[in-house]
Formats: structure tokens, sequence, C-alpha cells
């Protein structure tokens, strides 16, 4: 799967890289540019193999970070009185894998386009 025609730069360097598709787009500009923009697009944005990595990674910190502070609770007495202490590290890497995760699973803003402007 080629990468799909967002800009310009990426038509010149695909009609300058195959004589072919020149050719074709020398004879009838319409359907090539329609060809190249139906492609599907392969960057490291839409591979949803590495999105999908990097949130299970996410999700398997945060679960971690859970996991330790809810076996540190369990492991005091109950009658101890004593207050469970969570490292400051471990709060900080928490929260900040799941700052990453929700911005990475929060839908991107849909703007539109004003020509008034």
């Amino acid at each position: 799967m080629e990468p799909k025609a967002k800009s310009l730069h990426y038509l010149i360097q695909n009609l300058a890289s195959s004589q072919e598709a020149l050719e074709n787009f020398k004879k009838d500009p319409l359907p090539a540019l329609t060809i190249l923009a139906t492609r599907e697009s392969h960057s490291l944005h839409s591979d949803s193999f590495i999105h999908r990595t990097i949130v299970i990674l996410l999700g398997a910190v945060v679960l971690g970070v859970t996991a330790i502070v809810c076996w540190k609770y369990f492991q005091l007495p109950v009658d101890s009185g004593k207050e469970i202490s969570v490292p400051s590290f471990l709060v900080a890497l928490g929260s900040t894998a799941l700052g990453a995760l929700a911005g990475l699973l929060s839908p991107r803003p849909i703007t539109e386009r004003r020509d008034d402007a």
C-alpha cells in the first residue's frame, strides 16, 4: 500500500519516480489524481500496530503502578494505624502514563476551514 497523496510534494515525488504515472497524468490528470488520492495511507500516524502497542504498554504501566500500590496497601496489618507511603516516582509514573493514554485515546478535533477569514 502506498501513501495517500495529501500534499503537492508527494504528488511531485510520485510523478518523478514513475514514468507510467507521469504519462497517465499527462493524458488525463483527473483520473490519475483520483487514483493517487484514494491510495491507503501508510505513515506512523495511521499505523495501528504501533498505536496499539503504545496503548498496551501505557496501560500496563498504569495497571502495574495500581497493582504495586494495592499490594503495599494490603500488606499492612489491619490494626497497625499506619498510612501507606507510595514513592513519589510511582505517582509520577502512573500519572504520566495515564495522561499519555488519555491523549492517545481522545478523538482528534475536527476543525472546519473558513474561507472568509
